[in-house]
């Protein structure tokens, strides 16, 4: 999801939510969940090679270690910054997961040995190969993967949303009303996008 944040003295900032216009997150009751693991030692250890089972996006929750994470909050499109959980068997305490190549973080563990991994800054939309490996081997499965930019005119006080795809960029959604939107910057992770203004004269 896309929100525009709150305005400061000399700019605003954008949160990244998973990059589709709305205004909140709403995870719905009665839905499947996982619980993220409060200590290593909470996640099984393996002696053969990795299983990839299934990917889910997750979009961009908070990871409460212990506690119950409900899997409906992503929209099956996977963006960069967002959080994907890996599910399988035999990834072990210490896995390297990699995104199309590229290494990935992994954030947290679920306490059934699952992978949650924030999608890395660099890869290419599409169909992407996400890989798991230990000392025993690895395992990848393919997911989705989309990629957004943010662009401004100054002299119409707007953001614009645009969807890139291997072959064409496509505008997306209507336009964001923010005053005095000069510069955009992004951060390392992807996940939030900072919009300057410049002072009256």
């Amino acid at each position: 999801m896309l929100a525009t944040g709150h305005r400061r003295a000399r700019g605003a900032f954008v949160r990244m939510l998973g990059c589709s216009l709305a205004v909140s997150l709403s995870l719905g009751c009665g839905a499947a969940v996982i619980r993220i693991a409060a200590e290593p030692r909470d996640v099984p250890s393996s002696s053969v090679a990795p299983q990839v089972r299934a990917i889910r996006d997750l979009g961009a929750p908070k990871l409460p270690p212990g506690e119950a994470l409900p899997l409906d909050g992503g929209d099956d499109l996977a963006v960069v910054g967002e959080l994907v959980l890996i599910e399988g068997e035999g990834f072990g305490r210490q896995p390297r997961v990699t995104v199309s190549g590229v290494p990935a973080e992994i954030v947290a563990r679920t306490t059934e040995g699952g992978l949650v991994v924030r999608v890395p800054w660099g890869v290419r939309p599409g169909l992407q190969p996400f890989e798991v490996a230990n000392p025993r081997g690895r395992a990848a499965a393919s997911f989705p993967i989309f990629r957004y930019a943010l662009a401004t005119i100054p002299s119409r006080d707007q953001i614009y949303l645009f969807k890139v795809e291997r072959s064409e960029i496509r505008r997306s959604g209507a336009p964001i009303p923010l005053p005095n939107a000069r510069l955009i910057r992004y951060c390392a992770d992807g996940q939030t996008a900072y919009v300057g203004g410049q002072s009256a004269a």
